[in-house]
């Protein structure tokens, strides 16, 4: 699973020229989930991200997903789509979901914000 995660935060570095990024972290006490995303062009940024989930004060090894996708620019909302790895206890899942994000700016470093992916059953395996 590390493999994994080592070869998708290298593609995403690799394919993105500097100029801009942006790391989301979102701590909870019983999850964890990191973002990194980057432009690609003016009008396409890509993410790669994990989310680690916790029981009883525990971190499992196999509660994680991971995602990576890529998602176009229109003002303040982005659509596109993302594959996910996902590994619930002894079972693993991978998905291409198709979805969008949002954000509205209170300032120039406040905002709201929030996302949605739908991964229809015949792209689920």
């Amino acid at each position: 699973m590390l493999r994994n995660v080592l070869l998708l935060l290298c593609i995403t570095f690799m394919t993105t020229p500097a100029i801009a990024s942006s790391l989301d972290l979102n701590l909870h006490d019983k999850a964890f989930r990191a973002t990194y995303a980057s432009y690609i062009s003016k009008q396409a940024i890509t993410d790669v991200g994990i989310l680690s989930l916790r029981e009883h004060g525990q971190l499992d090894d196999d509660e994680w997903i991971l995602h990576a996708g890529v998602n176009f620019v229109f003002d303040h909302l982005r659509f596109g789509a993302r594959a996910v790895y996902a590994s619930p206890g002894d079972s693993d899942t991978q998905a291409l979901g198709f979805g969008g994000q949002g954000r509205f700016a209170l300032s120039k470093v406040i905002g709201l914000g929030g996302h949605f992916c739908y991964a229809p059953e015949v792209t689920s395996f």
